[in-house]
């Protein structure tokens, strides 16, 4: 799956996403507040992506005008080493969700 906005893509991550996702992950004054350790090498980038970022609405963030990787968003789901949430019955709530945040970012960003 991947959704669209004006300017970025969220798609699944992919092993040649490993240089980019390295170029931030590796940076000190970025990792730490992410919540994961910094990255050591390319190698361990896409084991990351391999292990993490495969999960169930991981996606990479990527500029259009770049088609680079620049940040990661996901949904937490229940049974995927996340947040556990109670099931619910509603159908596409997880894209309503990112269609939120993608906009409540956008109309900040105009203001």
């Amino acid at each position: 799956m991947m959704i669209e906005t004006c300017r970025l893509y969220l798609r699944p991550w992919r092993d040649e996403d490993a240089p980019a996702l390295y170029r931030y992950a590796s940076n000190p004054r970025v990792d730490p507040i992410a919540g994961w350790p910094v990255h050591t090498s390319v190698e361990n980038s896409r084991e990351i992506i391999r292990s993490v970022l495969s999960a169930p609405e991981t996606y990479a963030v990527v500029r259009k005008e770049s088609g680079e990787p620049v940040g990661s968003a996901g949904i937490l789901l229940p049974g995927h080493g996340n947040l556990p949430m109670e099931p619910t019955p509603y159908c596409g709530i997880a894209a309503s969700r990112v269609s939120c945040l993608t906009r409540r970012e956008w109309e900040a960003r105009q203001q």
